[in-house]
């Protein structure tokens, strides 16, 4: 084996190992800003406003997203996306990457929204929102306002780590493994070509001139048939993104109460 070689080995592992760092996902840099937090309009908090203010500014800077909460009364449910995206192009106008939750409590139309904005929307998407929409559900039912804001906090921190897809712990140590092993089997093909090859093959005793196929015929086996569901929206919410009116575009889901 020659010295060039015997390096190559090594070459390749160091070029799968460089191919698995560069593959890590980065998080977007984002920063939250000095904007209000709680814009509670009916007063549904009461002496917890300020608690809760408190709360969704320590999770805005851990998160790097503005975490906002709006309260209101007089609107529908069919009018909370317009509503939250003209809040977003006036009194979010200053927050490029925010997440908007707008609690109606219509006592005839109910409901609640969250979209994500700017670097938000990439990482709090539709599928997202529509998790958080599910899990403060019962806590909005149940009257519980200020821990189902905390928990939608909670979740916004949560998913500002990772975007949707990006490989686990597991996923990099699994590259790893099959880098190392890609490696050991390159190794192996060289060490083995190093010593001495077979010259004969069976062509060495197959005669062209006396060969030929025989007979050909095909065998039918099986028909396969794949049947697909096709959801339909059951028109109680469901994620819907968007562009607001001052063009902003955005994630989003709602649902009734």
């Amino acid at each position: 084996m020659t010295q060039c070689s015997k390096h190559f080995p090594v070459r390749i592992l160091v070029l799968l190992l460089l191919l698995f760092v560069l593959g890590c996902p980065i998080k977007i840099s984002a920063e939250s800003t000095d904007i209000q937090k709680v814009y509670d309009t009916i007063d549904l908090f009461g002496n917890d406003a300020e608690e809760l203010e408190n709360y969704l500014n320590e999770k805005s800077l851990s998160s790097g997203f503005d975490i906002i909460v709006i309260t209101e009364d007089s609107i529908t449910y069919s009018e909370q996306k317009e509503y939250l995206e003209d809040f977003a192009d006036t009194t979010a106008y200053s927050s490029p990457d925010c997440v908007l939750m707008l609690l109606n409590l219509n006592p005839q139309d109910s409901g609640y929204e969250i979209q994500g904005y700017g670097k938000a929307e990439d990482y709090i998407t539709n599928s997202r929102i529509d998790q958080i929409v599910d899990d403060i559900y019962n806590n909005l039912k149940q009257h519980n306002y200020v821990a189902a804001i905390k928990h939608y906090a909670d979740k916004v921190e949560k998913y500002s780590s990772k975007k949707p897809g990006a490989p686990t712990a597991m996923t990099y140590l699994l590259m790893l493994a099959i880098s190392m092993g890609i490696s050991a089997v390159v190794v192996g093909i060289m060490v083995f070509n190093s010593g001495g090859r077979m010259t004969t093959s069976f062509n060495t005793y197959l005669n062209p001139q006396n060969s030929r196929i025989l007979a050909r015929r095909d065998r039918y086996v099986h028909t396969t048939v794949t049947k697909t569901k096709i959801e339909r929206s059951s028109g109680n919410g469901g994620g819907h993104g968007g562009i607001s009116a001052g063009g902003r575009s955005h994630s989003g889901g709602g649902r009734r109460l």
